[in-house]
């Protein structure tokens, strides 16, 4: 399956449940107890298409308020999932600088490649706009990581909630029931092609992060340049 039918198939499966307004509401989003946390490498956009992105979302916060939308401060796409968010998780439990000196080793012989982001897709719970990668690159330096890893005595849980293949941007999670569904899926469908556009991936970052990637949470533990 190409990433392009991936992206169509969540489309299809979450459109009925949108429209009908059977969403998978996050209780946790507004939850002051909520402390989980993680570790993760992450690649941010450009101050550009984070610009276009947030065009796209604040047509969405018109229509439905209610919901959780990204600022463009937390708006990311994850390169790899290192440590998943738990309850209880804290830095101090490993050796940050053991993880940046494995980054050291793998992303310096990376090459840059570009990502483009063209249209939205969505599930029962987000909607996310998807990121198209122009070469094989972003998935060949993920299997080096996993490999690179997976080799070492480090802490992780890498593809332990699911096996990351896509290069997307969540940019909404849904807190409660849409005013207007039917509204909502036809905003979205303007945006199943639009284009957000294009970026060199020249850095990823390695943040330990909440579940929903806030500023104010997030802890950036090193910058590394690919190439």
């Amino acid at each position: 399956m190409t990433l392009a039918d991936h992206y169509a198939a969540m489309w299809q499966e979450a459109l009925p449940k949108l429209a009908s307004n059977s969403l998978a509401t996050d209780p946790l989003l507004d939850d002051p107890n909520d402390h989980r946390l993680g570790l993760t490498l992450v690649i941010r956009p450009t101050a550009e298409v984070k610009h276009r992105m947030a065009e796209f979302v604040e047509q969405l916060r018109r229509l439905e308020p209610e919901q959780y939308y990204y600022p463009p401060s937390d708006m990311h796409v994850t390169l790899l999932t290192l440590i998943s968010c738990y309850e209880g998780f804290a830095l101090s439990q490993i050796n940050p600088s053991a993880y940046k000196q494995l980054l050291a080793s793998v992303l310096p012989v990376a090459q840059p490649f570009t990502i483009n982001f063209a249209g939205i897709t969505a599930s029962a719970a987000t909607v996310m706009v998807q990121g198209f990668p122009r070469s094989a690159a972003l998935q060949e330096l993920r299997g080096n990581l996993r490999t690179a890893f997976r080799a070492s005595a480090l802490p992780q849980t890498i593809d332990k909630r699911y096996v990351l293949q896509t290069a997307h941007s969540t940019v909404a999670r849904f807190r409660a029931p849409l005013r207007e569904p039917l509204r909502f899926v036809e905003l979205l469908q303007q945006y199943r092609q639009h284009a957000f556009g294009t970026m060199q991936v020249q850095h990823a970052e390695l943040v330990c992060n909440d579940w929903y990637h806030r500023a104010r949470v997030v802890q950036c533990l090193g910058r590394f340049a690919l190439g």
